[in-house]
């Protein structure tokens, strides 16, 4: 016997012999190889989040005071009703409605439309530097229990893009911290017993999730409510002094998510048979997993499977010249390819986008006349989400939503009448987590996740897997994300299409398979999670933290001393704020020496380092920046100068010198442009922003 250290193969002489001794036959070379992850994946790997009854202690608020936005609900109700609770108090009422444009009704009722710019006029007209609370309800409607594929943008509108549109609006406009509460109805699975699931409401309270991580000074609460419970019941929650960030309310009942381990039923366990006959689907399928969900069907015997794509491959005939250069990822998708037909399989490429009703309508069509009905769909389509949402291009906001959400409904209408033996639905641990720079990764797989259970309702078999990373293909990769920031370690693609062939076999939906990665979740800490532990994962949790406090297993980071830091740019006459904030860029940005003139960007800073930025100085300056701050005021020199002014401390300064050049007018584009170029790094400075876009104009 040999063996191959480094790929964990061993080489074999192999002798059949009866028992008499007599030799049979003979092997000169058998060759296996160790997989030693794949047992790996074991009952109890899976995650997910459960609601679980918490009972309310509930006390209301006395005194809101300041200046209030209220987003009424279909027919008014419970606006109208917090209206009564508080109007008295020290407080002024503006109420707005979703309609079809901008317009005001009078001194305080208002009408926005689809436009982000709807948004900016109803904060000017308004005419106030600061909020208190924001109200939106408009999601609120009992009346709808199911929504048309063609309604769904509406949907959208009046949900989701509002209160990002909203979020987007304040930022520009408001300085102080504002409260968001965000109620909605139907908007989750709780108790299983309800109604009607609406996935688009499910999308609106997700955003939050994101949110909240980049801008601390807007704080949000997200409610779900349903029909049965009290009008009084939902204002006590509307209105509590002690607020928890995601509750849901059946029948009068109070529930809060948590995280915990979802079991194998034996009893939901069913025999999946992969045909030779008819089409299996693949969205996304030239990507990293939808290629290897194709060969996983290829291996099992599917002989005809559709990899949809946007992008078209090249021409068939440079097919050997291109598996000669480089490229491994077009080069990994060839030979995926040729090794499915190779099996036998017939490989169809189609390429449009999912969300196009028309064209996957045609090529549905064209599948199912020459190759017969859809056995079973992938739903792997996809783009990473990326950016703060202050700075986040909305076109590419919706090229994340799109093929999710769009996607889906689109899939599930021109396919409602086939009999499906899966529909699966690629969703992603994000939804469960959001964080910074993710508000329209996590609003899109939020759909997802809520999706599921609605048509599952239907008695339509599909299911949603929040997938963490996969460690040799796919996103985690192509973005390189490290297992040491994640919630939940990256899967072996082996182990991850076992994870995915048991959860269609006991017919899971909404799980996570994988491992929880303890040392990230010590770093977060239970209380930042948006939502709790379980007792058992909560004991696990706390035996970890043991168990690293008594080894000692981590090595202590070098501690940086203001003394070691040498700043630079003036004559050595820095204001103590300016030591301060040079001291924590130092820290953050593991720098020596700090020049107060230049930028955070060009000093190595990016979104990461901005959030771990603000913790730092709102430490020794509590609730005196956000985080538009850092990239409107990039230097040591004007984020001291910002923080002083604001603490009525030095020369007056103006908050606007960092972004606006004397005589020559910025407009709210000409101002996110130039944001996302110094954050991309694209200018060093702001100065030389301004210089691009007049240059441009």
């Amino acid at each position: 016997m040999t063996k191959d250290n480094n790929t964990e193969v061993f080489t074999f002489r192999v002798s059949l012999v009866d028992t008499s001794g007599n030799v049979i036959a003979e092997a000169e070379e058998v060759t296996l190889r160790q997989i030693s992850k794949m047992n790996e994946f074991k009952k109890n790997a899976f995650y997910g989040t459960n609601w679980m009854l918490q009972p309310a202690t509930i006390q209301k608020t006395q005194n809101v005071q300041g200046n209030v936005l209220v987003f009424c609900d279909q027919g008014e109700y419970y606006a109208r009703a917090l209206a009564e609770q508080i109007q008295h108090q020290d407080s002024r009422l503006f109420f707005v409605s979703i309609g079809k444009k901008f317009s005001q009704i009078d001194a305080t009722q208002f009408t926005v439309g689809e436009d982000e710019e709807d948004y900016d006029k109803l904060l000017a007209a308004i005419g106030v530097n600061n909020l208190c609370s924001v109200y939106h309800f408009s999601t609120v409607n009992f009346t709808r229990t199911d929504v048309s594929a063609e309604r769904y943008g509406e949907e959208l509108h009046q949900g989701l893009y509002s209160v990002v549109y909203l979020t987007r609006a304040i930022l520009r406009t408001i300085r102080d911290s504002v409260e968001f509460v965000l109620l909605t109805d139907y908007a989750h699975e709780v108790t299983g017993e309800e109604a009607c699931i609406k996935p688009a409401n499910a999308a609106f309270l997700a955003v939050a999730k994101s949110t909240a991580t980049e801008y601390p000074n807007l704080r949000y609460r997200c409610i779900d409510i349903d029909e049965a419970t009290d009008m009084e019941t939902v204002l006590d929650e509307v209105l509590t002094e002690n607020p928890t960030f995601r509750v849901a309310y059946r029948n009068n009942q109070r529930f809060t998510e948590a995280l915990t381990v979802i079991e194998q039923k034996q009893e939901s366990m069913r025999e999946m048979e992969i045909k030779q006959t008819g089409v299996y689907l693949i969205t996304g399928g030239t990507g990293g997993l939808g290629l290897q969900m194709a060969i996983d069907l290829g291996n099992r015997g599917a002989r005809t499977i559709c990899l949809l794509a946007r992008k078209a491959l090249p021409d068939r005939s440079t097919w050997q010249t291109l598996l000669s250069n480089r490229d491994r990822k077009l080069s990994t998708l060839i030979e995926s390819i040729l090794y499915l037909e190779n099996l036998g399989c017939t490989v169809l490429l189609r390429y449009t986008d999912v969300s196009d009703r028309v064209q996957m309508e045609s090529i549905l069509s064209e599948l199912k006349e020459a190759y017969g009905p859809i056995n079973g769909i992938i739903h792997c389509a996809g783009m990473a989400g990326d950016g703060f949402l202050f700075n986040k291009n909305m076109n590419t906001f919706r090229d994340v939503v799109r093929p999710k959400i769009n996607g889906t409904v689109v899939l599930d209408a021109l396919t409602r009448g086939e009999k499906l033996d899966f529909f699966i639905l690629f969703s992603s641990m994000t939804s469960l987590l959001g964080g910074p720079g993710q508000s329209d990764y996590t609003a899109a797989n939020a759909f997802l996740d809520a999706y599921a259970p609605y048509l599952r309702k239907k008695g339509i078999p599909v299911q949603t897997v929040n997938w963490p990373g996969w460690s040799e293909v796919g996103m985690a990769v192509d973005y390189q994300v490290a297992d040491a920031v994640t919630l939940f370690r990256s899967l072996e693609t082996e182990v991850a299409i076992q994870a995915l062939n048991e959860i269609i076999k006991y017919d899971l939906s909404n799980v996570i398979p994988g491992q929880i990665n303890y040392d990230i979740l010590q770093q977060i800490g239970e209380n930042n999670l948006p939502f709790r532990l379980s007792p058992w994962l909560k004991k696990n949790l706390d035996r970890h933290i043991s168990r690293h406090n008594t080894q000692k297993k981590q090595v202590a980071k070098q501690t940086i001393a203001p003394e070691d830091i040498h700043i630079i740019g003036k004559n050595d006459n820095y204001t103590t704020t300016e030591n301060e904030v040079a001291f924590r860029y130092a820290v953050v940005l593991d720098l020596r020496e700090i020049d107060i003139y230049e930028s955070f960007n060009s000093l190595g800073g990016d979104s990461i380092h901005a959030m771990e930025l603000l913790k730092e100085i709102n430490a020794i300056y509590p609730r005196t920046i956000d985080i538009t701050d850092i990239f409107t005021h990039s230097s040591v020199e004007e984020l001291a100068g910002l923080i002083d002014k604001k603490r009525g401390i030095g020369k007056e300064q103006s908050d606007d010198k960092a972004v606006i050049v004397p005589d020559y007018k910025l407009s709210d584009d000409d101002i996110m442009s130039m944001l996302d170029n110094v954050e991309k790094g694209n200018v060093s400075s702001f100065d030389e922003a301004i210089k691009v876009i007049k240059s441009n104009k």
